[in-house]
């Protein structure tokens, strides 16, 4: 998971530092070197911000010990399984932590010149065509941009790959827009907001945390914190929605995202089945969709193959639906979490039809919660009704990852 703490420059730097001993003693004898104020604040921040995701995501309640490798990246040697990534600047924190490599870079907006003279460093970061990419911006503010976003590619690239910017820079190009892509074997996910960008170089999806500043002194208190508990939703990926009889190119293409998430998810899973009867073509629905789908068991009402074979791998819980939306859904997740917080996470098929519905049935009854989607892992009718939905749900405040 990609855990993101914002607006740092508006913290109280006493309070921070107030929290000095709830860090490691080597972080805290390198904090006590230093002599600027913002960067003793970042770096206690980085630390506790590992530490709370490792707190909700594995249960760890210590910090394992800290190594450093070849080119000076840290990671867990007694912990080989867990690999993570910090980065902070002005405005933000980031920690990535997940069980593969991964590399984060945040970066406040960089100029491109100083005095009106581009700075000599950028022929060292830039390929060719990434300076012409970045040079033609419309305004000096657009390039200042590019370059900014350029930057946190290159550096969350090396930074995965245990190399930090300790590489031939200008041998990567990179044309950065906020999103996720495939690119170098790896998945890049670029985010903008206000004058901040970030970048995570990873191997698979990730979903991202923003918690607030009182939540992470919370959740880092010796005694325990507050516990967290994840789910994920996986809506409706049978064969007759994928390369059946409602199937689409674009279902399709993101079987194996879901299949990743599947793999990588740190919670309970649950999987929606749309499920009719041999009457379907009688009833209100079929009436006005008038394709026969999904009719139980049936082929077509089968889970694809390689996304029942992720399930079973890692245990889910099935919840037939004869509609769009599943009222049994909000009572099964209040039933797992009894106590603990909890966030959830849709992901399938069809954006604009059962993920929509779930989704704001689930903020319905959860208005307090995160109830976030994937648009990576999801899918529509068509490619328009997909964002359209999307942006219906951003608007009810449901987090478009």
């Amino acid at each position: 998971m990609l855990w993101i703490l914002e607006q740092v420059e508006q913290l109280d730097p006493a309070e921070v530092l107030g929290l000095l001993p709830r860090i490691s003693k080597p972080r805290r004898a390198r904090v006590l070197a230093m002599k600027n104020e913002a960067a003793q604040v970042r770096s206690i921040l980085a630390e506790l911000l590992l530490r709370c995701a490792l707190r909700m995501e594995y249960g760890l309640t210590d910090l394992p010990r800290i190594g450093f490798g070849e080119k000076g990246k840290p990671f867990f040697p007694d912990r080989p399984e867990l690999h993570f990534n910090l980065s902070h600047c002005w405005t933000s924190v980031a920690c990535a932590l997940d069980k593969a490599p991964v590399g984060v870079d945040v970066q406040e907006l960089r100029p491109l010149r100083r005095e009106g003279q581009r700075l000599p460093s950028v022929c060292r970061i830039l390929s060719a065509s990434e300076r012409a990419w970045v040079e033609a911006g419309e305004t000096a503010d657009e390039q200042d941009r590019r370059f900014t976003a350029v930057w946190t590619c290159k550096e969350a690239f090396g930074k995965a790959a245990g190399a930090g910017f300790l590489y031939d820079l200008r041998s990567t190009d990179f044309r950065p827009s906020p999103g996720t892509w495939p690119q170098y074997g790896r998945l890049f996910k670029h985010l903008q907001w206000d004058d901040t960008f970030l970048t995570l170089c990873a191997e698979t999806p990730f979903p991202t945390r923003i918690p607030t500043f009182s939540e992470l002194i919370q959740i880092t208190e010796p005694d325990g914190g507050m516990k967290m508990k994840h789910f994920l939703v996986v809506v409706d990926m049978q064969k007759d929605f994928i390369n059946g009889s409602l199937g689409t190119a674009e279902a399709v293409a993101i079987r194996r995202a879901v299949v990743e998430k599947i793999r990588s998810f740190d919670g309970e899973i649950i999987a929606t089945l749309d499920t009719h009867g041999p009457d379907y073509l009688n009833t209100a629905e079929g009436k006005k969709l008038p394709v026969k789908h999904c009719v139980k068991g049936t082929p077509g009402w089968q889970l694809a193959p390689d996304v029942r074979s992720a399930l079973k791998a890692r245990g889910y819980t099935a919840v037939e639906k004869p509609t769009f939306g599943s009222l049994i859904l909000p009572q099964l997740i209040r039933d797992r979490a009894g106590e603990e917080d909890f966030d959830v996470e849709l992901i399938g098929l069809c954006t604009d039809i059962c993920v929509i519905s779930n989704a704001l049935l689930l903020k319905a009854a959860f208005h307090e919660k995160e109830i976030s989607v994937d648009p990576a892992c999801c899918a529509g009718v068509t490619p328009e009704k997909h964002r359209a939905a999307l942006e219906v749900m951003k608007s009810c405040q449901i987090n478009i990852k």
